[in-house]
């Protein structure tokens, strides 16, 4: 029997909540919860997690955009498709910013309403499929290494190939070749033809099976095409020569870029790091330059020391080396041991571009309060490169030490980061809206610290950036400090209780390497020493990264010690995937011999 699709109707217009509730359930495809506003449909959703929310703007105690916001902002709802009803037009931007993924303008019919929630759950089917799927350009792995790649893996399900307009299919049954098509070629000249393809794109979508990002990361030839001990060109000109320490979360980015016209050569480096890479960074510089005194400018986009002080090293190798700041991180810098008269301060060149000797042009572009009031990024018109300082950079687990260039699940990072570390997301919208309006567009962004952001992946992270709530946004000022306390409690309790059964190493391994957790509170040596904000999501969390992979029976019993413990302290039962818990005792699909009722 087919499940019926749970939605979660807001308003508090009774009428229009009981007629709209009355006429989905009498279609019979559909089980409707129903919230007067949005405080009363988060409590809805702690009970039940809807399959789409249907929800008014304006309304009492939250309204319809607050409530939109906490759902984007929480892992478990953030997926969740949300339509707004409004009669006011001119709040559709505000609804869309908020997170919203279309509206219904009052006065509305029900056909009308109807009509919108098919298209909604059709559109999340065609994203299942879409998010099944994998892509890639064939220029980084040609069409013979993509039939290399699926073979190995047994795929079965089709892969699609396009280049200017063209598309070729090629059918796969566990991996061989069940059937190509290309125009009306026969399938000997059609894989001909797509073999010789060096550009375009190639899309694998398999049957009954999902495919990962890491699935092609393994086999790329971009992976094999540098060694991070070395420099790494990400552009013309354009070097990275920082570190990736396996010992740490926080990995520094260094760059070097060389301007030139005829004899006359311009090394810039940017954010030159600090002491404990400088050993690293140096042999780099010196592999490229010959010597790093050869380094002529240098910037510093924030006061941080370790982003800034290798700068006295710099100064000792070469005194002419003129440094780059803004005036606010000046203040800082001062006591970094540089000379007054060897700064260029962003904000004295006219429109914050800087006119170079060899004829380009570097744009200074200031993002206040991304961490710092005197960050700012540095934009290369030529190369389309943009250093973007703290903005954008990320926490790299031990799994990412070896690569350089961003992937989707780097995320989780990049947003642990930003909500540890920026102040408000408004600093970080104001600094998106920066980005979107340089020109011609960044094709690489390359941070201080974690993964280089190109392609499609950047475009991505760029939109999840703009609506993510960080520093000042996270505080929920509704918790009083008891609760919060007593869910400090329930986590240590809890990591107290695991250590009987998981050696302690191994807790501790697992806390430090979740980066989402590091978001959300701090820990040291096992212990938890504050939370952050979501008292109830954290301790979900760590439950849930605790027992990953340890035994059935051990899951199982840990689980139901954190369920007595939040009972015994009365706070809200946590929602611990007990459906995907393989100790649960299942129910046999048939319990009566219905030929003998």
């Amino acid at each position: 029997m087919k499940s019926k699709k749970v939605i979660l109707l807001v308003d508090d217009e009774e009428t229009i909540l009981f007629s709209l509730q009355r006429i989905m359930e009498l279609s019979g495809e559909f089980e409707i919860l129903t919230a007067a506003n949005g405080k009363e449909a988060l409590k809805r959703i702690k009970r039940m997690i809807p399959d789409l929310i249907l929800s008014d703007i304006a309304m009492p105690e939250m309204d319809g955009l607050e409530l939109c916001r906490k759902i984007r902002s929480n892992e478990i709802t953030r997926n969740i498709p949300f339509i707004f009803l409004t009669a006011k037009r001119d709040l559709m931007i505000d609804g869309f910013k908020a997170g919203g993924d279309d509206f219904i303008i009052k006065p509305f019919t029900f056909d009308e309403v109807m009509v919108k929630i098919e298209a909604m759950f059709r559109r999340v089917r065609q994203s299942q499929e879409q998010a099944n799927q994998i892509k890639g350009e064939l220029k980084e792995y040609g069409l013979d290494q993509v039939l290399k790649i699926c073979a190995k893996k047994s795929i079965s399900g089709t892969i699609i190939l396009q280049k200017k307009g063209q598309v070729g299919e090629i059918e796969l049954e566990r991996g061989d070749i069940a059937k190509i098509t290309f125009k009306d070629f026969d399938e000997n000249a059609a894989l001909d033809e797509l073999r010789s393809w060096n550009t375009g794109i190639f899309v694998i979508r398999p049957l009954g099976e999902k495919l990962r990002p890491e699935f092609l990361a393994a086999y790329s030839k971009e992976k094999r095409s540098y060694k991070l001990d070395e420099a790494v060109e990400i552009a013309a000109g354009t070097w990275w020569v920082g570190r990736r320490n396996p010992k740490s979360l926080l990995q520094q980015n260094v760059y070097l870029r060389r301007f030139r016209q005829e004899e006359n050569a311009l090394n810039y480096l940017i954010d030159p790091g600090g002491p404990a890479d400088f050993p690293f960074i140096s042999k780099k510089i010196s592999a490229l330059l010959g010597s790093i005194s050869k380094v002529h400018l240098y910037s510093l986009h924030s006061s941080d020391p370790g982003v800034c002080m290798n700068a006295i090293y710099l100064r000792k190798t070469n005194t002419k080396a003129v440094c780059i700041t803004s005036e606010d991180n000046w203040s800082q810098i001062i006591h970094y041991e540089i000379h007054p008269k060897s700064v260029k301060l962003i904000n004295n060149f006219k429109d914050n571009r800087a006119p170079l000797s060899t004829g380009h042009t570097l744009q200074y572009v200031p993002i206040p309060f991304c961490c710092e009031k005197g960050s700012f990024m540095t934009y290369d018109p030529e190369t389309r490169v943009l250093f973007s300082g703290d903005l954008l950079s990320g926490l790299n687990s031990a799994v990412q030490e070896d690569r350089l260039y961003a992937q989707e699940e780097d995320w989780d990072g990049i947003r642990a980061y930003h909500q540890r570390y920026m102040p408000s997301s408004k600093a970080l919208q104001a600094a998106v809206d920066q980005i979107s309006a340089l020109k011609p567009a960044p094709l690489i962004i390359a941070p201080q610290h974690g993964m280089i952001l190109r392609g499609t992946i950047m475009e991505q992270i760029l939109e999840k950036l703009y609506y993510l709530e960080t520093g000042v946004d996270l505080m929920d000022s509704e918790k009083e400090a008891d609760s919060m306390k007593a869910y400090i409690e329930v986590c240590n309790d809890f990591l107290k209780e695991s250590s009987s059964f998981i050696p302690i190493d191994r807790i501790k391994q697992k806390l430090v390497e979740d980066t989402g957790l590091l978001s959300n509170c701090s820990f040291k040596d096992g212990i938890i020493e504050d939370i952050y904000h979501n008292p109830q999501e954290t301790f979900e969390h760590l439950v849930m990264t605790v027992v990953e992979s340890e035994e059935a029976s051990v899951n199982n019993q840990l689980k139901s010690f954190a369920m007595k413990q939040v009972h015994a302290k009365g706070l809200p039962m946590p929602n611990l995937s007990w459906d995907s818990d393989p100790t649960l005792t299942t129910s046999p699909a048939k319990l009566f011999d219905e030929k003998k009722q």
